[in-house]
């Protein structure tokens, strides 16, 4: 005879199948925000590579005090200004490119907003623009 104050089974599977998604919806959402904030007033430089669907490139990037020094090594490859961080957003503000739109070389200087991720070491940015993606993966140097 069956005990009438036990669970049934099916009930029990339901509520565990239940639980583990909650569990891995809630723990997704957590690790997704997760990173470490920039402070464009701090002294950080990086080293790294930019990469597009038909150039990529070595780069560097200095943070000094608010502003910023970027190279790359392609004709018109520089920029420099000031850095603002809003939440998981760079905007860089460049002072120094002419507002000239190059041929060759401007769009791998960050200008405008870009969306980023850093974990202490590595900080990767990235923006959709023309049609396609560009990427900087920069390694802190220390």
């Amino acid at each position: 005879m069956r005990n009438l104050d036990a669970p049934y089974p099916s009930k029990m599977k339901y509520l565990l199948v239940y639980t583990i998604s909650i569990l891995i919806i809630c723990n997704g959402c957590e690790k997704e925000h997760k990173g470490i904030l920039i402070n464009p007033e701090d002294s950080l430089f990086f080293n790294g590579i930019f990469a597009t669907a038909a150039y990529y490139g070595p780069v560097t990037l200095l943070v000094d005090k608010g502003s910023y020094e970027f190279n790359t090594t392609l004709p018109n490859g520089r920029g420099a200004g000031k850095l603002i961080v809003n939440g998981n957003v760079l905007e860089f503000k460049d002072t120094l490119s002419l507002p000239i739109l190059h041929v060759y070389g401007y769009a791998f200087v960050p200008k405008g907003n870009y969306y980023y991720r850093f974990d202490g070491n590595t900080l990767e940015i990235q923006k959709y623009m023309y049609g396609g993606k560009i990427m900087y993966e920069l390694y802190l140097m220390k």
